[in-house]
Formats: C-alpha cells, sequence, structure tokens
C-alpha cells in the first residue's frame, strides 16, 4: 500500500481545482507538487505571506487551541492560579475555564479583560464599575459575583503578561542557525532564505504573522536580513507605520546615476503584537530589538 501525503496544500474554490491540491497523492507525488507550486508562486510579482503558530511549534512554540499539554491558554492560566491573588482575581479563572477554556479564544477575553479598567479608571469616564460574571464565596457561607478591585485586576494582569513572555520567549536552535547537525529545524531560516532569494525586480515579500514570539526576528539576524516592522529607531524603538512606505537601495554609480534594491529585505507585519514590544507613559507604542533572544529570561 502506498502512503498518502501527509500534507495538505488549500486552493479557493474559486481557483477551479480541488480543495486539496495534494489529496490522495503518494508522499513522493506530494512534495513534488508542493515544491513545484511554491516555486511558481514565489516567482509572482507579489508575495504575501501569513504565518501563525503552527510555525513556531518546532521551536517550542505553543498553540492557540488543541491539547492541554500545548495550549497557551491552558498554560497559561495553570500557572497564574498558582500566583498570589486574590479569590476575585481567581474567579475570573475559573469562569474562564467553564466557558470555552483552551478552545482557542484565549486573546477575546484578554481583551475584555485588559480593557476593562480602561472604560472606568479615568475620571471623565461615564462608567462607573463592571460587574463579572462568575462565582466567589460570600462573607455569608454562600456565593456572590466577583468584585475584583483595580489592585485585583492589575496584579491578574500582570501575572498573565509574565506567563505568556515566558512562553513566547522561544530561541532558534544554534545547530540550525550554524548549520550543524542533529537538530530539528524550525523551519525559519530555510523559510526565509526562499524568500529573499527572489529576483530584486520584483516586489518586495512582504511577511505577516500572528505570533509573539521573535523567532522571525532572530531569523532574520542571522541571515542578514533587513526588514521594516513598523517601528523607526533601534535601541527603543517608536511606532511609526510610514516606514512601510520605505525601502533600501545600494548607493548609485556617479557615474551612471543608477541605484540598485538590497536583495535581503522584505516588510514584517505582527498583526498581534509580540513580546519586545510596550507602551510607555506618554501611550506611545516602543520596541526594543537589542537582544531578541529571550531565553535567559523566561522564568518569572
Amino acid at each position: 500500500m502506498t502512503d498518502i501525503c501527509k500534507y495538505k496544500l488549500l486552493s479557493p474554490k474559486s481557483a477551479g481545482e480541488s480543495e486539496d491540491l495534494v489529496a490522495e497523492k503518494s508522499v513522493e507525488e506530494g512534495q513534488r507538487r508542493i515544491q513545484a507550486l511554491l516555486a511558481d508562486w514565489l516567482r509572482m510579482e507579489n508575495v504575501v505571506v501569513l504565518t501563525a503558530a503552527g510555525c513556531s511549534v518546532g521551536a517550542g512554540g505553543r498553540l492557540m487551541a488543541g491539547p492541554v499539554s500545548s495550549n497557551l491558554e491552558c498554560l497559561v492560566l495553570d500557572v497564574v492560579e498558582q500566583c498570589p491573588i486574590s479569590a476575585d482575581a481567581r474567579a475570573l479563572i475559573s469562569w474562564k475555564r467553564k466557558n470555552d477554556f483552551g478552545k482557542g479564544n484565549f486573546e477575546d477575553w484578554l481583551s475584555y479583560l485588559f480593557n476593562a479598567s480602561g472604560i472606568t479608571k479615568p475620571v471623565h469616564s461615564p462608567i462607573k464599575a463592571v460587574t463579572w460574571k462568575g462565582e466567589v464565596a460570600a462573607t455569608d457561607g454562600g456565593t456572590k459575583e466577583p468584585e475584583p478591585s483595580e489592585a485585583d485586576a492589575e496584579a491578574l494582569r500582570g501575572y498573565i503578561e509574565k506567563a505568556i513572555f515566558a512562553e513566547c520567549a522561544l530561541e532558534l536552535d544554534r545547530k540550525e542557525v550554524t548549520g550543524g547537525t542533529g537538530s530539528v529545524s524550525s523551519g525559519h531560516i530555510p523559510f526565509l532564505a526562499k524568500l529573499i532569494a527572489r529576483d530584486t525586480n520584483l516586489g518586495r515579500t512582504h511577511l505577516f504573522t500572528l505570533n509573539y514570539d521573535t523567532l522571525f526576528e532572530q531569523a532574520m539576524e542571522e541571515l542578514g536580513i533587513q526588514y521594516f516592522d513598523g517601528f523607526s529607531g533601534k535601541a527603543n524603538s517608536r511606532f511609526d507605520p510610514a516606514v512601510y512606505g520605505l525601502d533600501v537601495y545600494y548607493p548609485g554609480d556617479v557615474a551612471e546615476g543608477r541605484v540598485r534594491r538590497f536583495d535581503k529585505f522584505l516588510q514584517f507585519y505582527k498583526l498581534h503584537g509580540s513580546i519586545h514590544w510596550s507602551i510607555d507613559a506618554d501611550g506611545a507604542y516602543r520596541a526594543r530589538h537589542i537582544g531578541l533572544n529571550f531565553s535567559a529570561v523566561r522564568a518569572f
């Protein structure tokens, strides 16, 4: 019996082909088909790539849904529950456990949690308080809705941030970086090498990721790739989306007056933010590009 290719290559139904372009093909046929299609796509005028949690799993990254052992939400909240938080704050986690825990809606829940204080804390806000769902022990022996104070909510948010940081502080395998043997490649370096090998006369590659980790940044540094990620500056970069309108060129020849495009360059977008981003006291987004390898500070 011939082994069937374990990969899927999905195509828009409007393209006139089957949804899975390698369905029912053998391993060898499937790989040849994938390689041929990717080679064709890399020669297109414009290439836009979207990556998600799966591309970081090879380096220890977590998924947003799935088994408890590899689910970011489950791992983070399991740790936070062991931290010194109030009963009211812990009740918010208990409510989450009873409502689609580990099903991939972690970021939605975090948005509600982190934004709640933003609509009640300002003196000009017309909203006095937020009523939270869940149950916490009452002084009369019964239960009541949780009423976390601002300090409770701030402590909970702080521990969640630290736990997410710890889970997403990933590092590329040094053997992969140096070309050594005996390690399992996360795929970042060979993948980026393909993207920057495109003809410089074609449009610049636009790489989007939903991940918080810095594996792409680490790989681009190792490969000498220049990129714009929406920030200007180096040590303490400031968010400035105008940089996406810039490009990188070699100086022009004095005699000919022409310039050449720098080949190792792409536009990089982190749609859900990054562990090396922060907000300063003035509300400006900052990014610290120095020391993108956070493995030394994973514990908290």
